[in-house]
């Protein structure tokens, strides 16, 4: 059954730590992520990952670690990324369905040989901040 978890650590951690999720537990294949308590922090990842939906606040980061892929399979659901998303040296960031993003994603490769990736499956939409656009 798919869940919908919320990281709850305003101080930030550890995304495989369970107790910084509510509810207690971490987001797995089926399930949504929502990085949205209010606070600036950085949710950091060195393993694989798949979700579904992913959603980041504003004044949030989600750091993925050296030569993981982070997968979300649908996107960003009704929500957006609005926060930062750094994608370290080797790794890949999977993106599946319509990611609606009004945020960053940062590719931080430091070497032409493991260079960071954006893969896109779908639709990747940035919004038009312009005035009438």
């Amino acid at each position: 059954m798919a869940t919908v978890f919320v990281f709850n650590n305003v101080g930030g951690g550890d995304w495989n730590t369970s107790a910084n999720w509510t509810p207690n537990g971490v987001p797995a294949a089926g399930d949504t992520a929502q990085i949205t308590s209010g606070g600036t922090y950085t949710v950091s990842t060195t393993q694989n990952e798949t979700i579904v939906i992913l959603e980041t606040a504003k004044s949030v980061t989600l750091a993925i670690g050296s030569h993981t892929t982070f997968d979300v399979t649908s996107g960003t659901g009704p929500g957006a990324n609005a926060g930062a998303i750094t994608v370290a040296n080797g790794a890949t960031i999977e993106l599946g369905g319509t990611f609606l993003n009004s945020g960053s994603i940062a590719l931080n490769a430091t070497t032409s040989n493991t260079p960071a990736a954006i893969v896109a499956r779908q639709r990747f939409r940035v919004p038009d901040s312009r005035a009438g656009a």
